[in-house]
């Protein structure tokens, strides 16, 4: 253990950058292809193995707030104007407005056949199918008095955990259509990231913590608060194998707790002192992060 941590914080140099001409805000991951999202409007698609873009096309009008792959193998995009997007290839299948022009990425559910997404107003949250882009269903809080928008969303196969403005977090059986199952005030400010695995849900706040907290029995039961030693987090990620979990600041650093003991294990200075904007992780071991710096880092974890 104690190797791991050292190794993990002199491990001060990522593996690759890659150095954009525009702020990167979105990033993900398919196969062997890096996609990225940016300030400007941009969706540029680079080769992993040549580190080289191999595409680019004007996506948005505004910033591109969120990019996601689908099992149909059509990229997802979520631009900062109010349109969703589908694409194939840099052509567009399939495209609608929403009003959403908020913080709140459109989040892909563990099936990828809907992306749920935050609205502008009422607090509520609407899931939409990811093939034809229509809404299937509304959820909203039993309580909606001065929770404000929500800011962040985090779903697994069972459950969606909405992050709000007010410091709540809200929990629906999304199986069930739209039955509130949890509720609770985690933060004293925002949820400005949200992240789940096994009903565990981690939560950042500007109040300088991160919060571990776990459904059980109906229940949100807050585990543990762990100060994030910076003013808040912009994206919360937790490994596949549940036992890692990074934080990335706003102050540009990213770091890294276990998640058994929520123990501090090392801090990466991805892009101090700009805000990192998206992290995408692949594997056990391999991320990738993007900056206001305008860079994207490859990282390796040991």
């Amino acid at each position: 253990k104690q190797w791991y941590q050292r190794r993990v914080r002199g491990m001060v140099n990522p593996d690759y950058i890659i150095r954009s001409e525009d702020v990167v805000t979105a990033l993900d991951w398919h196969e062997n292809a890096l996609i990225t999202g940016s300030e400007a409007g941009l969706i540029t698609m680079f080769d992993t193995q040549t580190m080289r873009p191999t595409s680019t096309w004007i996506a948005h009008k505004g910033s591109v707030q969120g990019i996601a792959v689908l099992s149909s193998g059509l990229l997802l995009s979520q631009g900062r104007e109010g349109a969703l997007t589908l694409w194939r290839e840099g052509f567009v299948a399939k495209s609608c407005s929403v009003a959403s022009t908020g913080f709140c990425r459109a989040t892909l559910a563990p099936d990828k056949k809907h992306i749920y997404l935050a609205l502008d107003s009422d607090s509520e949250i609407v899931c939409i199918s990811s093939e034809t882009l229509t809404t299937v269903r509304t959820f909203k809080p039993a309580n909606t008095s001065k929770k404000g928008i929500c800011w962040n969303v985090a779903i697994d196969e069972k459950y969606l955990f909405l992050g709000y403005e007010s410091g709540d977090i809200v929990v629906f059986d999304h199986r069930d259509h739209i039955r509130q199952v949890a509720e609770r005030k985690v933060h004293q400010e925002v949820v400005s990231a949200l992240a789940c695995h096994d009903s565990s849900i981690y939560s950042s706040s500007p109040d300088g913590t991160i919060a571990r907290s776990r459904l059980e029995s109906g229940f949100l039961r807050l585990l543990t608060t762990t100060s994030l030693q910076c003013k808040s987090s912009s994206v919360l990620r937790v490994r596949t194998d549940g036992k890692l979990y990074l934080a990335a600041g706003w102050d540009g650093g990213i770091r890294l707790y276990s998640c058994r003991k929520d123990r501090f294990l090392g801090l990466l200075e991805a892009h101090s002192p700009e805000t990192v904007t998206d992290v995408v992780m692949w594997g056990q071991n391999r991320f990738a992060s993007a900056g206001r710096d305008s860079r994207v880092n490859f990282w390796t974890l040991y």
